[in-house]
């Protein structure tokens, strides 16, 4: 039955259908399409992070120290552990939409539970793969491989994510019964997690040294976290020294916390999905009847719909938060930042190039219209059936988008300047950069989700985290990042710095002004298809 259960449940989730959201049998051709961008965005990710560690390694063996790069992989992924299941534990478990049909099965609650678990866990072990396949590969690359040390890191890689699974789903349905009770309980819910993510930011940023790379300076991070939970220690040794004894320290503890939760929390589950939460309710409603802009309503629509949805929220804004923080920082660590930025790489390059890759992630993860019209799921007929162009739906959340993004990179930039003493001509050309690929990467992502939409979807995570639309959107982000850094590498040769991103930021405008003028006739063919 627990078999049967998964497997349903993983279909559920995982079904190429569903994924892709649409028959790959019937289109072959943009099944072709859409994979080689998956290749190619997976290619690019895994040779930048690839390249970052391998240097790393490098750096740690000829310091009689490849063990650190263990500390890495463990530490990735309990940190995608804990994010996943922040994000999802709450909706997945305590409060399945799904309760309502299992509950009268004749299968065991602890069936149920348990299958619900296995198919999170696949969730986290699919990411963190992506992640840890370059540390593995650096590690063994410089350590050397036998058998023995090979399982048991795969005996680690699968047992690491149970303990962060046990803590932060609880902390994940405190959070909810919290902020359910409270008015604005969805926007305190945003703010909450976004708070905790930027206290890691925070502690990860005091650990570093500003006088080495930063990814270096991460390892006191590594090893103060190895400090305070010993089962990294166990891990490294069982992987890296063959000790047996440690590695079965770390088995016995991860599987028998593991373990209790399982047999402890299925009354509590039981409990939450029987008494649904009751959130607050406000007395007061006010209806407003003004006639708007088309376009602007839609985008007001779309705002409404974003912070309706923390998980939507939190996912997609992490990167403004990032530049505002870092540029309200520079106020008091400007010194420190302008070392940890000349050295995030080892290649003779200026100031500028370099805080512009920064802001390109944080830009490149702001990929709400690679979701925004999945999210709209059964509700999408109601805007088929309106007077309303296709284009001008996509317009509207590409519009919110860079409205999400760039008022705040562009400050953000504006402060990182003036703190950091970058020339006023180089600030103006950044800023045409940041504003190029805003918008380029908005336009990305609206294709993205016209080729791939998921309007059959059970909880706004799958849209969010699991779609085809989500994970090209992100690594495909960081693969035209890559790109367009290589195209700077070679332009820098021949022409100054400020000629050569002035010539990126131009070529991103062509690219989008194309993909605009293209934008009408696809959407329309779209949208009859849908």
């Amino acid at each position: 039955m627990y078999l049967k259960l998964v497997s349903v449940f993983f279909k559920e989730n995982f079904s190429l259908k569903r994924l892709f959201g649409f028959d790959l049998k019937k289109n072959k051709t943009k099944t072709v399409l859409i994979g080689f961008a998956i290749i190619y965005a997976l290619a690019a990710y895994m040779f930048g992070f690839g390249f970052m560690f391998f240097d790393l390694a490098d750096i740690m063996n000829q310091a009689n120290q490849i063990q650190v790069i263990l500390s890495f992989s463990v530490t990735y992924v309990i940190g995608l552990s804990v994010m996943m299941t922040l994000f999802r534990a709450s909706g997945y478990l305590f409060h399945y939409k799904d309760y309502d049909i299992l509950a009268p099965l004749p299968i065991p609650d602890f069936i149920v539970l348990l299958g619900k678990i296995t198919v999170m866990l696949l969730m986290i072990y699919i990411t963190s793969f992506i992640f840890v396949l370059p540390i593995a590969f650096a590690y063994f690359f410089f350590k050397g491989i036998s058998v023995l040390s090979l399982v048991y890191f795969l005996i680690g890689f699968i047992l690491t994510p149970l303990i962060p699974l046990v803590v932060l789903a609880f902390v994940s349905l405190g959070l909810d019964y919290i902020t359910k009770k409270l008015p604005f309980a969805k926007i305190l819910n945003i703010i909450l997690l976004f708070a905790i993510f930027i206290g890691i930011f925070a502690l990860s940023f005091s650990f570093n040294d500003p006088e080495v790379n930063p990814l270096t300076g991460q390892v006191d991070m590594v090893k103060g976290l190895s400090d305070v939970y010993p089962l990294i220690g166990w891990y490294i040794d069982g992987v890296h020294d063959l000790n047996h004894l440690s590695m079965l320290y770390y088995i016995l503890v991860s599987v028998g916390v593991f373990g209790l939760f399982i047999l402890l929390v299925n009354p509590v589950i039981r409990k939450t999905n029987q008494s649904k939460t009751k959130g607050y309710i406000s007395k007061k409603t006010k209806v407003n009847y003004d006639s708007k802009g088309l376009v602007f309503t839609m985008v007001i629509k779309e705002i409404k719909k974003y912070f309706s949805v923390p998980i939507y929220a939190v996912n997609t804004g992490l990167g403004p938060v990032i530049l505002l923080v870092l540029g309200i920082a520079s106020f008091f660590f400007k010194s420190d930042i302008e070392s940890i930025l000349v050295q995030m790489m080892e290649v003779d390059m200026s100031l500028e190039p370099l805080l512009l890759i920064l802001f390109g992630f944080s830009i490149v993860m702001t990929y709400t219209p690679a979701v925004s019209l999945s999210l709209e799921g059964k509700n999408f007929w109601i805007i088929k059936s309106l007077p309303i162009e296709p284009r001008n739906v996509m317009i509207s959340k590409i519009i919110f988008n860079l409205i999400l993004i760039v008022p705040i990179g562009l400050i953000s930039l504006v402060m990182l300047g003036f703190n950091l003493a970058i020339d006023p001509l180089s600030i103006i050309v950044m800023m045409y950069v940041v504003v190029g690929l805003s918008v380029l990467s908005s336009l990305i992502n609206a294709y993205l989700n016209l080729f791939m939409p998921k309007f059959d979807f059970q909880n706004e995570v799958e849209v969010v985290k699991q779609s085809i639309a989500s994970l090209v959107g992100i690594f495909g982000g960081f693969a035209l990042i890559v790109t367009f850094g290589f195209a700077y590498y070679y332009l820098n040769k021949v022409i100054t710095t400020q000629a050569s991103l002035f010539i990126i930021g131009t070529l991103m405008a062509v690219l989008s002004t194309l993909l605009y003028i293209y934008l009408k006739p696809l959407s329309e063919k779209q949208f009859r298809q849908f």
